[in-house]
């Protein structure tokens, strides 16, 4: 028996949870003068509440207890490395781990292509990140996780970071639950199609998987330097796998949105792209196909705006019934172009609903 539904509907927004232990302040007047400290004198369920001033990194945090990381503000409470040698500021290997109400400054130029801001690791659930600013040289949040949610955020490109740097803001390899980024601004900052906002790489490597529902929601590319894409997926490596592109909004890209590089398209139980707004400079549509590719999935497509309504030399519509610019491939290097009609509703499994 089958449910039927007009379009997929995305989860919504899970409320941050509130800390269940005790209040641990850090400043250079408390008890705990570093994050270090208060960090090992925690247990789970406890809260670090960083005064509004500025921590200094010189090494590599390891959060191994759920804990809330809180301070007073973006910009106000400022968490900076300036060492290279710092290649993770902040590494999380349990579950339960929330960051907020800050500034995360990885402010150095990039040498080893892997330095990280926040790197979540043992496929950890109960991720937040909440209404921080997020300013990188490489990469800002890299995820081998289960469930997370990244929400109200500010990401931009650190003041001592390289020109012309390629630089990933958020990084997935692995997640099976129900993630959500959303109501997030990016800047493209290094120079034109240099800047990825998410990227989902290296899951084989790291043993991941993608299932659940990926939920891109209502983020905003600010203008500076042309975006290269606002979700590059190396790897599709899983299955049941639902992605949500809803409500974002890009105003220069120097390549497609959303590229699919080389997917199986066999993974995904459907991509939904709703309400959009894309300039569609580089003319390969919202969502594009490159290399190759190998089976199909069902799009959901309804209310985008794309100003260039379409197709570069090369590229053309993957949306074979009806065609349309919302999915596009690279036609002068696949042979037989894909099929993936767009479909008014949604059958589910009544038993999702029991």
């Amino acid at each position: 028996m089958y449910y039927k539904e007009q379009e997929p509907v995305p989860p919504a927004n899970r409320t941050v949870p509130s800390f269940t232990g005790n209040t641990l302040n850090v400043g250079s007047t408390r008890l705990y003068t570093t994050i270090q400290a208060a960090l090992t004198a925690a247990v789970n369920g406890d809260r670090l509440l960083l005064d509004a001033e500025t921590f200094i990194i010189t090494a590599s945090l390891p959060v191994n207890k759920s804990v809330t990381i809180e301070g007073q503000g973006k910009g106000l409470t400022t968490v900076i490395t300036t060492s290279n040698a710092v290649t993770t500021m902040f590494n999380v290997t349990v579950s339960n781990v929330i960051f907020r109400e800050m500034t995360l400054v990885q402010n150095f130029p990039s040498i080893a292509s892997t330095e990280t801001i926040i790197r979540v690791g043992n496929f950890a659930t109960g991720i937040y990140v909440d209404n921080c600013e997020i300013s990188v040289c490489e990469f800002g949040i890299t995820l081998i996780a289960t469930e997370f949610q990244i929400t109200n955020c500010d990401f931009t490109y650190a003041p001592a970071a390289a020109l012309n740097n390629n630089y990933r803001y958020i990084s997935i390899a692995s997640t099976s639950g129900q993630s959500i980024i959303d109501t997030n601004t990016f800047v493209s900052g290094s120079g034109n199609s240099n800047c990825s906002f998410i990227i989902i790489t290296n899951v084989a490597v790291s043993s991941g998987t993608l299932k659940g529902d990926l939920v891109v929601r209502n983020n905003e590319q600010v203008v500076a330097f042309q975006l290269r894409h606002l979700l590059n997926m190396e790897e599709t490596i899983g299955n049941n796998f639902g992605l949500y592109i809803i409500n974002n909004r890009t105003f220069s890209e120097g390549n497609v949105p959303v590229l699919l590089n080389g997917p199986n398209l066999n993974i995904f139980k459907f991509i939904a792209v709703y309400g959009n707004t894309v300039q569609n400079t580089a003319g390969k549509g919202i969502v594009g196909i490159d290399l190759n590719y190998l089976g199909s999935t069902d799009i959901f497509a309804m209310g985008n705006s794309i100003t260039n309504p379409t197709f570069a030399v090369g590229w053309a519509s993957a949306t074979t019934d009806p065609t349309s610019v919302v999915v596009g491939y690279h036609a002068a290097v696949i042979p037989v172009p894909p099929n993936l009609p767009l479909n008014p509703c949604y059958w589910l499994l009544l038993s999702e609903f029991i």
